[in-house]
């Protein structure tokens, strides 16, 4: 059995694949002939689920869209003129003194423009999620005050603290619904932006118009960063400044992009890393890691949601377990300015100095496939359900800044509040 687990064991006896995919069911077979891998069947790489999800968030988490679209009543008026919708909703008993036949033919009519695409529709997935259509909506959102059935997002309360410097709005989500949908796995290796459509692998041999899917209500706290701080930070040094450091992180993902399509035949997409898509991501681990501490949630039962393109910079700590960890009711009043910048700062002290340092933080490249820089399970990683980028794009330097003060630290000089603590 030596070199059975090889990556060309299989191939050295002429070994390969029928094409059978058993979780489909007898006769789910085609052609392949591809030289199969050994794994081992607890194996980690015997199993890459692909997630998507999405929280309930305004207009369509009203409650007025969930009675419109409710029993297939969508499929009847879409498309009719106004007055045959106000008459047949009218004999539905939805219009009465909660809604006007006016709300309704809107809703009907926005549901419309989401399905032409003249909005840009949610269940468009750009291969880079925290920069998708999705999260452009929920991102405004987020900047504002809603109560709706399944979503409720105010402001903190008025106190003497204010916000740290760099951190431009903070907003308690004090209740949210999230979906989660499974669309299909992949083996060997973990999916990547710009994969092939045959590499991820079909749930059902038939096309069936649904995907299992679970809901999840939680809470958070949503931050987002100021966009002239955040610049003037991005264009700050040169050699060993923010934009170099993120571009050894963005270079050895480009290879892995690049050989990915060699391998598929295909042309590799350009990488979206930058030194905003780290700061973020480096941000929402110091935060998970300090507010399992002080908010009495596990950080396994903490996520992250990130929100990163040129016109976004943001992030969303929340909880949505289906387990008792996710109604603990602790993690909102850690939004709230009296504690924001106690913690926050509490987070900065505690990734200043690592147990492996001063090898991590001189690293120049960690983590897997060397997608970190100064970040290990000693400091900065997480739990695999709480990371949506599976612990890649880490760097705490561009947070604290390096020793030697070649890298600037976005967040160089907050301190707790007085009395904060």
């Amino acid at each position: 059995m030596e070199g059975a687990f090889g990556r060309g064991a299989m191939e050295s006896i002429r070994y390969k694949c029928f094409g059978q995919r058993p979780w489909l069911g007898v006769g789910a077979e085609e052609g392949c002939g591809s030289t199969p891998r050994t794994l081992q069947r607890g194996s980690s790489a015997a199993w890459f689920p692909i997630v998507r999800s999405a929280l309930s968030i305004p207009p369509f988490s009203e409650q007025l869209y969930d009675q419109v679209l409710d029993q297939d009543r969508y499929e009847l008026w879409k498309g009719e003129p106004d007055d045959v919708i106000a008459r047949q909703a009218q004999k539905a008993g939805l219009v009465d003194e909660q809604y006007t036949a006016a709300e309704i033919i809107k809703a009907v009519r926005d549901y419309e423009a989401y399905e032409a695409g003249e909005r840009p529709d949610p269940s468009v997935i750009t291969g880079f999620e925290p920069a998708d259509v999705l999260r452009e909506e929920e991102y405004k959102q987020l900047l504002r005050e809603s109560r709706t059935q399944h979503f409720e997002s105010v402001r903190p309360t008025a106190s003497d603290a204010t916000l740290p410097p760099g951190i431009s709005d903070t907003m308690l989500v004090t209740r949210l619904r999230e979906v989660r949908v499974l669309q299909a796995f992949t083996r060997v290796d973990p999916p990547m932006d710009g994969d092939p459509p045959e590499r991820l692998a079909s749930l059902s041999r038939d096309a069936v118009g649904w995907l299992p899917a679970i809901e999840v209500v939680g809470e958070g706290v949503f931050l987002s960063l100021s966009q002239e701080r955040l610049r003037s930070w991005e264009q700050a040094g040169s050699s060993g400044g923010p934009a170099d450091r993120a571009g050894q992180i963005r270079d050895h993902h480009q290879m892995q992009l690049d050989e990915r399509a060699r391998q598929a035949g295909r042309t590799a997409p350009r990488s979206r890393v930058d030194a905003r898509l780290v700061l973020v991501h480096t941000l929402a681990h110091a935060l998970i890691n300090e507010w399992s501490l002080d908010a009495g949630y596990p950080a396994a039962a903490l996520r992250e949601r990130l929100y990163v393109s040129d016109t976004m910079a943001g992030l969303l700590i929340y909880t949505a377990t289906s387990d008792s960890a996710g109604s603990l009711g602790g993690l909102v009043g850690q939004g709230e300015l009296h504690r924001l910048r106690h913690t926050l700062a509490s987070a900065l002290r505690r990734i200043s100095w690592c147990s492996a340092d001063p090898l991590c933080m001189e690293s120049e490249a960690s983590g897997a496939d060397s997608l970190n820089l100064a970040a290990c399970h000693a400091c900065m990683l997480l739990p695999e359900t709480s990371c949506e980028l599976a612990n890649s794009y880490l760097d705490r330097a561009l947070l604290i800044g390096t020793p030697d003060g070649r890298t600037k630290g976005y967040f160089d000089g907050v301190e707790a509040a007085p009395g904060s603590a």
